[in-house]
């Protein structure tokens, strides 16, 4: 009986062995950049851009705010699938869903356009012509 358990001593350490010597796929650190904008193009200061995961919850890796003239650059250590989220006051949220390779190192994902927010009670959207929006 103990030269049996010995075996399976020996056969469940080699393959810890050999699960931890398996090559693994490593996330690097990915700058993300890019500008975000209103509909006209002009830019929007101090919206807050996050990156997310969705693993068994969503977990926010990196976040930062928009500069005043619409920049934004934050890094991350990721690879794979991820969201970047953009909230700014008076526009409606926006989600930008990435896909990063483990080679990865920067991300531009050029001007994020954020859309009027006319359920927000500090916009008036007849000022823009839109009327309310249901």
């Amino acid at each position: 009986m103990s030269n049996r358990m010995a075996r399976a001593a020996l056969v469940l350490s080699l393959f810890q062995v050999a699960l931890s010597s398996a090559p693994q796929e490593r996330a690097r650190e990915v700058v993300i950049k890019g500008t975000i904008a209103d509909f006209a193009g002009a830019p929007v200061k101090a919206a807050k851009i996050s990156v997310v995961v969705h693993d068994h919850k969503s977990t926010s890796l990196a976040a930062t705010s928009s500069s005043g003239s619409g920049l934004f650059r934050l890094k991350v250590k990721i690879s794979g699938q991820c969201d970047l989220a953009v909230h700014a006051e008076g526009f409606q949220d926006s989600v930008l869903a990435l896909d990063l390779s483990p080679a990865q190192t920067d991300a531009d994902v050029g001007t994020v356009k954020l859309k009027i927010d006319c359920s927000s009670p500090e916009v008036n959207c007849d000022d823009f012509g839109m009327g309310k929006q249901k």
